[in-house]
């Protein structure tokens, strides 16, 4: 009887460990590293993981539950009060929505979005969002003589990867352009180029001009933003 009686105590002790809530609070950042920018308006999820009703926590199969959402402020900031988050589940953050579309996310969550249970705590979630860019070209080689030419460069800007190291920089010449010999000239005042798709990023902008003789180039930074088309303009 006595045997019993402490299976019971223990089983009783065991059911309220992982049935348990513990109350937890979190500050969030949306950040969006290739654009190093906070992300306002934006939708983040605090989601529940937990294994399916065929086999588990354990199985190796899971299934996912939005248990609370906030919606970012003009510094990118949203905060969760006093969730109750209970002992035996998996909890992590991640954007639903930003930039004005909903986003999709895996139910494994992301290393950087699991919620360490009980507590105050600050966190950044990471928004990755692709976006489209048009090189637009005004008055192409007009006016110009023998030998004169225009170089275009774009390359993504370098960045602190979240998962740990850099994001290296790439892309290369979009545009080179000679007077001399070159096919359709003289061009239209102005020619677009079809959108190219890429991750909402910041993107070096170099130019390099022999105008009527004289040699310069310009170098500056151009952002892409994620879900609408960024016109980038090349004047002659």
């Amino acid at each position: 009887m006595i045997k019993l009686f402490k299976y019971l105590v223990f089983g009783f002790v065991l059911v309220i460990i992982v049935t348990c809530k513990k109350k937890t609070s979190i500050r969030v950042k949306l950040f969006n590293p290739a654009l190093n920018e906070y992300v306002a308006n934006g939708t983040v999820v605090l989601v529940e993981k937990k294994g399916d009703s065929g086999g588990g926590i354990f199985s190796g199969t899971s299934s996912c539950k939005e248990v609370a959402s906030a919606v970012t402020d003009a510094n990118g900031e949203c905060y969760f009060d006093n969730e109750k988050l209970r002992s035996n589940r998996d909890y992590f953050l991640a954007v639903k929505e930003s930039w004005g579309s909903e986003q999709g996310y895996p139910c494994g969550g992301s290393y950087f979005g699991n919620v360490e249970k009980g507590g105050t705590h600050d966190m950044v979630v990471i928004d990755e969002a692709d976006g489209y860019f048009q090189i637009q070209y005004n008055n192409l080689l007009n006016p110009s003589q023998q030998d004169d030419s225009l170089i275009v460069s774009l390359v993504s800007i370098e960045y602190n990867n979240p998962k740990g190291g850099v994001v290296q920089g790439n892309g290369g010449v979009f545009g080179n352009w000679n007077y001399y010999g070159q096919n359709g000239f003289p061009f239209p005042s102005t020619i677009i180029v079809t959108p190219i798709k890429t991750k909402g990023q910041r993107l070096k902008r170099t130019i390099r001009k022999r105008k009527m003789g004289i040699v310069t180039t310009t170098i500056d930074t151009v952002k892409v933003y994620p879900k609408q088309t960024t016109i980038i303009p090349i004047n002659w």
